[in-house]
């Protein structure tokens, strides 16, 4: 067993090492020194943080929309055909050796929708743009999305949810009835600091109709950035 385990890390390190030459930076690549990276949503030049160390395109998916740049950890791997859809799109990559934001290295956000005639795109956009890992689940139950993946993962990456709906308190409801999840749900800025203080959850809904998208924006921001330093 334990051969078999040591010739199976040899190749790993093997292909990875293949793959680093392969995409070693060069031209539209650049090594960024710390704390150096766009965080200005607004800016031009937006970009976004992707964490794998391995980037394929299902990390690149739906997270490139209006984006210039992707920042990545020094010493992570781009496939081929990633490589390719950056260069499509003009997308320049950043390696960066500063340390992952707190948030950004802790937690990724499950965006999803339940029960609201809502197209979340627009919002999908500026939360990507904003340094958050961001998974979206938007053509399924977004009740049974958060519940299924709402969790800590194996990675030690802690999974938060933000669930958009026109029932908050409905859907709060029924997310309690999962002894994995602590739901709130979610009408303004001291509620957010409650829910994460006394009841610490890891799913907040929220009626993006009602809060307007800058609002919904900035409620999904603090929770991410409470439930990190709680």
């Amino acid at each position: 067993m334990n051969g078999n385990q040591a010739t199976i890390d040899r190749i790993v390190s093997l292909v990875t090492e293949r793959l680093k030459r392969l995409h070693s930076p060069s031209g539209d690549v650049t090594v960024a020194p710390p704390h150096a990276t766009n965080n200005n949503a607004n800016s031009e030049h937006a970009s976004c943080w992707i964490t794998d160390q391995v980037v394929s395109l299902t990390s690149l998916d739906k997270r490139l929309e209006n984006i210039k740049c992707v920042n990545l950890r020094r010493g992570a791997v781009i496939t081929p055909s990633a490589q390719d859809e950056l260069r499509r799109r003009n997308i320049q990559v950043v390696y960066v050796e500063s340390e992952l934001p707190a948030a950004l290295a802790a937690n990724r956000l499950l965006l999803s929708i339940w029960n609201i005639n809502y197209d979340p795109q627009a919002l999908l956009v500026k939360v990507n743009q904003s340094n958050l890992v961001v998974d979206a689940e938007l053509g399924v139950d977004g009740l049974h999305a958060m519940s299924q993946a709402v969790r800590t993962n194996g990675d030690g990456m802690k999974t938060l949810g933000a669930l958009l709906t026109d029932h908050p308190c409905e859907a709060a409801c029924r997310l309690n009835r999962e002894p994995h999840l602590r739901a709130a749900a979610i009408y303004d800025f001291q509620n957010v600091s409650e829910a994460v203080a006394s009841l610490r959850a890891n799913v907040i809904a929220i009626n993006p109709n009602r809060q307007g998208l800058f609002a919904t924006r900035h409620l999904i921001h603090q929770f991410v950035r409470e439930s990190t330093i709680s």
